[in-house]
């Protein structure tokens, strides 16, 4: 036996393995119940119209991604960083860390109500968006927007949605998602 007859059962193992483990964490981000969403530029460019973006999505082997069409939720989300300024790289690691705070403050005053006795499940009450505002401007950001979501925006409509400044970079939050964007021409994270 040769060694290249040898080495061919090594090969594809090595090469079922590496598929096995970036499904697994395929799955794995794609169920996670609390996502962070972000999507960053493939390349930094000086002209905004040539910004590209990329939306990771797993495919169960099971259903026609052509028959499928494309992904509404990536598609809006691609359009929001095209309409928003290149937030700095230096200042990244000031928005991520900010992050624990927000979504901390974000959730004071979020009440959970189950009635067990009649069989119906738990409900989520937000805060209301003023209490909410004041939370995270008390964290130390005083730069913050917090209203129900429009039509077109990332978040769900009438989702309460918190928008908050950390240099050049906008970190928005709701009760399940966060995404961290650059600011809107105007300098804005969220028009009011």
């Amino acid at each position: 036996m040769t060694d290249a007859a040898r080495r061919r059962p090594l090969i594809a193992a090595a090469t079922a393995l590496g598929l096995v483990t970036i499904a697994w964490l395929g799955m794995y981000l794609y169920t996670r119940t609390d996502q962070v969403v972000a999507v960053a530029p493939a390349a930094a460019s000086p002209s905004p119209a040539a910004r590209a973006y990329a939306c990771l999505e797993t495919h169960d082997g099971r259903t026609d991604i052509a028959a499928r069409g494309p992904n509404a939720e990536c598609e809006r989300l691609g359009a929001e960083h095209a309409r928003r300024n290149i937030p700095r790289d230096d200042q990244q690691q000031a928005a991520v860390s900010a992050l624990p705070l927000i979504r901390k403050a974000f959730h004071t005053g979020t009440s959970t109500t189950c009635h067990p006795r009649t069989g119906t499940r738990c409900e989520t009450t937000t805060a209301p968006p003023f209490l909410i505002r004041e939370a995270i401007q008390q964290a130390g950001f005083a730069d913050t927007v917090v209203r129900p979501a429009q039509p077109g925006e990332l978040a769900p409509e009438g989702e309460t949605v918190a928008a908050v400044s950390v240099g050049t970079w906008c970190v928005l939050v709701t009760r399940s998602q966060s995404w961290f964007l650059g600011t809107l021409p105007d300098g804005t994270c969220l028009q009011p």
